[in-house]
């Protein structure tokens, strides 16, 4: 008990963050995807190509859109870090598109969750801490991201903070 009431905040922050981040998915009743025609589609694509390299279907390090080119992967972001955040939506059933915003989502979530944790190690109390990391990862500045979900991970990056901490 004493666990859910020590989670349940940082929880509904990260909530908050992802739903403001990820306002086209939430208001658009799943219709719509974040981001333009460029980035986003090639990001959804590399990893739909992964997807469908670690079940079989294709070469891992080759894409079939780049045939006769081997190893083409390496030309561009590759994704194999979080890929893992879109596979499990595939293995369970859901579409490509669907995979892709729950990645974008589970990704936003991620953020927050590992700001909170940074601010935790370096001692910032929660009254400051909470708007902080609403500010920090779901501000019009990282909103401008969207349109390049490659930069969209950083939740590593704090994780490393923080063990620096």
């Amino acid at each position: 008990m004493k666990l859910i009431k020590s989670l349940w905040l940082p929880l509904v922050v990260s909530l908050l963050c992802s739903v403001h981040l990820c306002q086209t998915i939430f208001f658009s009743g799943g219709e719509l995807i974040p981001g333009n025609l460029g980035d986003t589609r090639l990001c959804n694509l590399i990893l739909e190509h992964n997807y469908q390299g670690l079940i079989g279907n294709q070469e891992v390090f080759s894409p079939s859109q780049f045939y006769p080119k081997k190893y083409t992967i390496f030309y561009a972001f590759n994704f194999f870090g979080s890929t893992p955040i879109y596979i499990i939506p595939r293995l369970i059933g859901f579409s490509l598109e669907s995979s892709f915003q729950i990645w974008f989502v589970l990704l936003s979530a991620l953020n927050a969750l590992a700001f909170l944790y940074l601010l935790k190690v370096l001692k910032v109390t929660p009254r400051i801490g909470y708007p902080l990391t609403f500010a920090g990862v779901s501000s019009s500045a990282f909103i401008f991201k969207i349109g390049h979900p490659q930069l969209v991970a950083i939740f590593p990056f704090f994780f490393f903070l923080a063990y620096c901490f």
